[in-house]
């Protein structure tokens, strides 16, 4: 997960339960619960250069010739889903994701006889962890704008750096995704347009809950591994201490505590493991409390662990596809930072301490020898 670049197109055949919104559509309203009533119609702009009179055109050769109705009125809601350590899909017909990523959902009126099946939409994965700060993966893109339908995106992505995103509706049934950054789409269509069709009857209205956010003091500190103001002048001489992996047995009445019973399996040789444990890092007592990194599971299957040096880290990881779960920590500064699920937390290091991660130990139970440590 780590150095996540931007996902590319992914397709998605979603639909959801009715959102508490409203759309027009040619006359058509939505309200809460699905109740469909007249009301004003909402016309989406049609501008020179964004396919707007193409939009019109090609939506109403899908409906027939010159045929303008609108029945099926579509919310398409623009939000932040995923998981820094756990793959993951949300909701459960959408994409793989295996980082926080950008995505869009569908909301349709209650009692069609007919579910509507929009077409493929795009995932834009987000920046990895990896900023000098204590942050929650739905802080990494900001709302510049908007309208029913147009919503535009600052967003920070691969290597934190700053990208666009904009989602408009053209001919009030097609969504058209542009970004600039089009080249690490793998879906994206010419000139960075990922053309997304509606349903034959449909008109569209797009809504998002992510607020507009001043993103400058997240991207200032990707990678940033200056000294913190608390320890700028010190005269601490710096010191290299073992930060070391430690696994610990789920205790009699956790929800997990069968899973994570001892497991010895026939193979070349008798092997034994957990599946599932906790996994704490142990820090000297002069430097700190160990520190809780969370659940790592499926540790009888196959797992990885690497060594990070730029940031200096480390992250541990088992399983394959869904099922695949890691724990992950790096330094930055006088700063431990924890990964955790879409957010890192950090702990405060005393000036002048580099953590030495130590996991040797920790992966013999995983069937990794040390000397299979990768180093990134």
């Amino acid at each position: 997960m780590v150095g996540a670049a931007l996902l590319g197109g992914m397709l998605v055949a979603a639909a959801f339960g009715v959102l508490r919104a409203q759309a027009g559509c040619g006359g058509m309203t939505v309200r809460m619960g699905g109740e469909v009533e007249a009301g004003p119609s909402v016309e989406a702009p049609s501008e020179a250069g964004n396919g707007g009179d193409a939009g019109d055109a090609a939506s109403e050769g899908e409906a027939g010739e010159g045929t303008t109705a609108c029945t099926t009125p579509v919310v398409i809601e623009v939000h932040i889903a995923g998981s820094y350590t756990a793959d993951s899909i949300d909701p459960t017909d959408m994409v793989h994701l295996e980082s926080p990523s950008l995505l869009t959902r569908y909301s349709f009126p209650e009692g069609l006889s007919v579910l509507p099946q929009p077409r493929s939409t795009l995932s834009i994965a987000l920046s990895a962890p990896l900023f000098a700060a204590e942050y929650a993966a739905v802080e990494l893109c900001s709302a510049e704008e908007v309208t029913p339908s147009i919503l535009r995106f600052l967003c920070l992505g691969s290597s934190g750096r700053p990208m666009a995103i904009e989602y408009r509706i053209e001919g009030k049934r097609r969504l058209v995704i542009t970004t600039d950054h089009p080249e690490e789409g793998r879906s994206v269509t010419q000139d960075g347009r990922h053309i997304t069709p509606m349903p034959p009857d449909a008109c569209a209205t797009l809504v998002t809950q992510i607020p507009k956010r001043d993103l400058t003091r997240l991207r200032s500190a990707y990678l940033d591994d200056g000294p913190s103001t608390r320890c700028q002048g010190s005269a601490s001489p710096r010191r290299k201490v073992p930060a070391t992996f430690v696994r610990e047995v789920l205790p009699e009445g956790h929800e997990l505590h069968e899973s994570g019973r001892l497991e010895c399996r026939q193979s070349p040789t008798t092997r034994c493991c957990r599946s599932v444990t906790s996994v704490r890092l142990a820090l000297p007592p002069d430097i700190g409390p160990s520190q809780d990194l969370g659940i790592l599971y499926q540790q009888c299957d196959m797992c990885f662990a690497s060594r990070l040096r730029k940031p200096n880290g480390a992250v541990v990881g088992c399983g394959g596809g869904l099922a695949t779960t890691t724990v992950q920590v790096y330094q930055l500064g006088e700063h431990l930072h924890i990964v955790d699920g879409d957010r890192v937390r950090r702990v405060p290091l005393p000036c002048g301490v580099e953590l030495d991660f130590q996991m040797a130990e920790f992966v013999k139970p995983l069937m990794l020898s040390p000397d299979r440590i990768q180093e990134r």
